[in-house]
């Protein structure tokens, strides 16, 4: 095979391989600085980013003493001014009356928010990789953890698209076979806290994702103020010409290039 040949051959599996991939990586910002219309128990809330995504959010705890043995239920979804979004379960009356339990927290029963995440222009589900959360406010400390749905193939998926995750126990959605990843983070219980934290979620990408106080733990109360997401895209046309086409008409030039030569040496 002549250098000619091989350089061709080798720039075509090059482009070949950019024309396939045709994907760049954008971070979205969703801020949970004001409240949205609807309240109580199982309320839903939707958060919009700068790039056309969406994230809806939907509270949720185990309120084992309500509903039995560590069965979650939805709770409801809470704006604080200043601070984010908060979780008050069924616990005690929507937990009004009690101390910091209006924030995410696991005293008695384990707080979570459940994010949805969403293409605006197709409505679509659209998989993100969770890069950092925020939060605006804690007390004592703030140890939490993540959860992605990575595999609603799963022997006993937990699947929140499908039926939801009521009814279910704490102890089956973080499972082995639940289909759903789990990351705990840790956090200081000071100011510090506060800043953005890193999910280090690496290339797990899902369009469902769970932000919660740790579970098993006791003493962590919070409430988030934003998320940061990694979403793959497609990048902008050139000319009304998507850039994989391009690619692909520059390889079939070479293809012809590469063939002209071939037949002059043969």
């Amino acid at each position: 095979m002549t250098f000619a040949k091989k350089l061709t051959t080798a720039t075509l599996l090059g482009l070949a391989a950019f024309s396939f991939s045709g994907l760049v990586l954008a971070d979205e910002t969703f801020m949970f600085n004001t409240a949205k219309s609807g309240s109580g128990d199982g309320n839903a809330w939707t958060y919009d980013s700068s790039g056309g995504y969406s994230v809806t959010a939907t509270a949720w705890s185990d309120t084992e003493e309500i509903s039995g043995s560590d069965r979650l239920e939805t709770a409801q979804l809470a704006y604080y001014s200043g601070s984010g979004l908060g979780v008050r379960n069924r616990n005690g009356g929507n937990e009004d009356q009690s101390c910091c339990e209006h924030s995410m927290d696991n005293y008695r029963d384990d707080d979570f928010i459940l994010f949805e995440f969403k293409n605006t222009a197709t409505g679509l589900n659209q998989d993100v990789t969770l890069k950092s959360v925020d939060l605006g406010w804690l007390s004592s400390d703030s140890d939490l953890t993540i959860l992605a749905f990575t595999n609603p193939a799963a022997s006993s998926a937990v699947d929140p698209a499908s039926g939801g995750l009521a009814g279910w126990r704490q102890s089956e959605l973080i499972g082995a076979n639940s289909g759903w990843t789990r990351i705990d983070l840790d956090g200081d219980g000071t100011s510090a806290s506060l800043a953005p934290r890193s999910v280090g979620a690496g290339t797990i990408t899902s369009s469902w994702w769970v932000v919660g106080a740790k579970f098993g733990d006791y003493n962590d109360y919070v409430k988030l103020a934003s998320l940061v997401a990694v979403i793959p895209v497609r990048p902008p046309l050139d000319n009304n010409v998507p850039v994989p086409a391009s690619i692909f008409l520059i390889a079939v030039g070479l293809v012809g290039i590469q063939r002209f030569r071939t037949s002059r040496l043969a």
